[in-house]
């Protein structure tokens, strides 16, 4: 795009802008104070657009990005700022305090105008009725204002050599990262803005000062890289330490157990703020070298989801938003005007709460011991099992309306319980494998037949040519795969660490619940 067709397309949202304001003019006393509040929010938008034009031609123009910018074009919050202070940018001084009002007068803005423009299911009365006369009329005033200043401000000069436009392409690249937002818009860089007393300036001061972050940053690095491994006990001093956010879907969570595990695990600290959120500290030994540190974080925050819902027989991962009932923002009702709820029959969720657990001090014991059965089994046969089971936890996550993995959670887990009989030596893989599941349940349950249909399920389901079930596969059974998988898996390790136990005369394990317990556990989170 050119500097003429860039300052032409300005040139239209100028304008329209301006028609906005004039229709929004056009509807005084009409009582229809929502749609001119909308109509003045629209062209300050508008007029927003037209400024981020302008520095995205400057910054295109040097290194052929087309995209540049595209996502921010359509922030409407953005926009908003961009009208209120790209008339002062580079040309006036502009304080901190006048940032942080532009920011929140652009938040401001968009939120009244989507309050107002739809009805909510929650409103009482008619939205036009939340705005005063004042708002509107202020709003209106803002906009025609901006029009006449953004139409009289001269553009900026294409041939200008103090124009750095690599300088401009970088500012809008980090002002649109969250992160580095917050470093832009801070009390020290709005101080500089200040001391500079023009836009061209302080992006130059900024850039530079984040390029000698990057310098650090990759010094670092090369530092982390070329050192030497440590030896002995400096080897495993702790240097690294990453924080992993887990969600609860099953348990409600007590600080006081967590600090019982935080005094007798140091290597791995719990924290929780509400009753669902965990958040976990994973402290990495100096050894390790910084190439994997990332997989090792990675597999030691794996390995304590899989080993907490292995333990409670409930339900922890990292934290996924979806929409487990709705794929739509509102419904409505036209022919009564009035809003409409509606969903499937079964909502995509289990109703944990009715069972009302609590990662328990017990809880915790038993998921440090799987921990460590985890860490023992690690390039054995039974890695397989609890590979797929970690498998069966993502789909069951990521399960929502817009993508069903049921199916693919059910045969997650069935692959990991029927892999497991197979590693531990309980199946020969020739013989009815409904036999073998039998002789290993048959002490735990009374009842075998609910296991015995997801077995059928999971036979039926992996002999298909196709690989699709032939009935509906619900949450239901895929919980009860998962809970005979938990159950199965914490028997054998419960076994196998006493053996380890034995060999090392240090027990790891809570010796107050015993195996003959797994039975009572299995029923009750049946229930």
């Amino acid at each position: 795009m050119t500097f003429d067709e860039v300052q032409k397309l300005r040139e239209l949202c100028l304008q329209n802008a301006e028609d906005l304001v004039k229709s929004a003019r056009a509807l005084t006393g009409k009582d229809v104070a929502h749609v001119q509040y909308h109509l003045a929010a629209l062209a300050l938008e508008e007029i927003g657009k037209s400024s981020l034009l302008e520095m995205q031609f400057f910054a295109n123009q040097r290194i052929g990005d087309d995209d540049l910018e595209a996502g921010a074009l359509e922030s409407h919050v953005k926009k908003l700022f961009w009208a209120f202070w790209g008339p002062s940018f580079g040309q006036q001084r502009i304080t901190k305090q006048q940032i942080e009002q532009m920011q929140g007068l652009a938040t401001t803005v968009h939120l009244t105008r989507l309050e107002t423009l739809y009805i909510a299911l929650s409103d009482k009365a008619h939205p036009k009725k939340k705005l005063s006369e004042k708002e509107v009329d202020n709003i209106m005033g803002m906009a025609e204002a901006l029009v006449s200043l953004e139409k009289t401000k001269s553009p900026l000069d294409p041939n200008d050599p103090s124009i750095d436009k690599i300088e401009i392409e970088w500012f809008l690249r980090t002002s649109n990262d969250p992160l580095k937002r917050k470093a832009i818009f801070s009390g020290t860089s709005m101080d500089k803005l200040v001391e500079f007393g023009n836009a061209r300036d302080w992006i130059h001061w900024l850039k530079t000062e984040a390029d000698k972050e990057d310098d650090s940053i990759r010094k670092i690095l090369e530092d982390e890289l070329s050192r030497q491994k440590p030896e002995g006990k400096d080897a495993r001093k702790p240097k690294y330490k990453i924080k992993v956010k887990i969600i609860s879907e099953s348990h409600s969570l007590r600080n006081k157990h967590l600090e019982e595990w935080n005094k007798l695990t140091p290597f791995i600290q719990l924290h929780s703020d509400d009753k669902r959120t965990l958040h976990c500290e994973f402290l990495i030994q100096k050894s390790t070298p910084l190439q994997a540190l990332y997989w090792l974080g990675w597999g030691m925050a794996r390995s304590f989801v899989v080993a907490l819902s292995i333990a409670t027989r409930g339900f922890f991962w990292w934290n996924i938003p979806k929409d487990i009932d709705k794929y739509y923002e509102d419904a409505v009702d036209l022919e009564r005007n009035m809003g409409l709820t509606m969903g499937p029959s079964k909502k995509l969720a289990v109703n944990w709460q009715e069972a009302r657990l609590v990662l328990t001090k017990n809880d915790l014991g038993n998921a440090s011991m799987m921990m460590y059965f985890l860490a023992r089994i690690r390039g054995t046969a039974l890695q397989k099992p609890l590979d797929d089971y970690c498998l069966g936890l993502a789909f069951t996550a990521k399960n929502d309306v817009h993508l069903r993995f049921e199916p693919n959670a059910f045969d997650a887990f069935y692959s990991a319980f029927k892999a497991a009989f197979l590693a531990t030596g309980d199946w020969d893989g020739k013989s009815d494998f409904k036999e073998a599941v039998k002789r290993q349940f048959g002490d735990l349950l009374d009842d075998l037949s609910s296991l015995m249909e997801c077995v059928d399920i999971g036979e039926e389901l992996q002999s298909s040519p196709t690989h699709q079930p032939k009935k509906e596969i619900t949450l239901t059974e895929v919980f009860a795969i998962k809970l005979y998988f938990d159950v199965y898996i914490f028997k054998h390790a419960r076994k196998q660490v006493e053996v380890w136990d034995k060999q090392k005369k240090k027990p790891l394990m809570p010796k107050n619940q015993k195996a003959s317990q797994q039975g009572e556990a299995l029923e009750k989170t049946k229930k």
